[in-house]
């Protein structure tokens, strides 16, 4: 798991040509908003893909973004979350420039679990049934985003970024009725995004 988040920080700083902006190019008032589609890994599961949506903005050092995923582990399990995060950019300059971030991610997790039971209205001890047992949890989180933003050469805006959930905690399941776990779960979704 080190090996990737290393590997992925490695390939957002060779990303672009120059890491540091001129001082001349940069300035406090740099304005951008732009529309986006991310696809990145969730980690350190297997790898499943996280499909988003979303919106930056950034005035200056201070930006926001707004962000709804899709995280698909099968066909019937899936997470769907909604994230709105602050981001602070140290050398505001539109060509390329490193940020981090604080935010808060609600979302809600479902599932389908399959059981195998006998057929009580059958006298044939082989006869088995399916059961289908579906449940959803609902999540908020506290995130922690680090990511370079840059314009490619063909003047499209991109960024890597790498967003820690430290904690999988205020987890609420439904299962016939509430109940609370509370428990500590890290993930890292390492992302890609392409403004449109």
């Amino acid at each position: 798991m080190k090996k990737i988040v290393v590997l992925f920080l490695v390939g957002v700083l060779s990303a672009t040509g120059n890491i540091f902006c001129d001082e001349e190019k940069t300035s406090n008032f740099a304005k951008d908003s732009f529309l986006y589609g991310s696809l990145g890994v969730l980690a350190p599961s297997y790898l499943q893909p996280v499909l988003g949506l979303g919106f930056r903005g950034q005035s200056g050092h201070n930006g926001f973004n707004t962000i709804f995923e899709g995280t698909f582990f099968s066909k019937d399990s899936y997470k769907l979350s909604l994230s709105l995060d602050y981001l602070y950019f140290n050398k505001p300059c539109l060509q390329h420039q490193f940020y981090f971030g604080l935010g808060l991610q609600a979302s809600i997790c479902y599932w389908t679990n399959y059981y195998k039971t006998h057929n009580y209205s059958s006298y044939d001890l082989n006869d088995y049934r399916w059961i289908k047992i579906s449940s959803y949890a609902n999540n908020i989180l506290p995130e922690l985003i680090f990511g370079k933003q840059y314009v490619s050469n063909t003047g499209g805006r991109r960024f890597f970024e790498v967003k820690i959930l430290p904690f999988a905690d205020l987890l609420s399941v439904y299962s016939g009725r509430y109940y609370f776990i509370s428990r500590l779960s890290p993930s890292v979704v390492l992302r890609y995004g392409v403004a449109f």
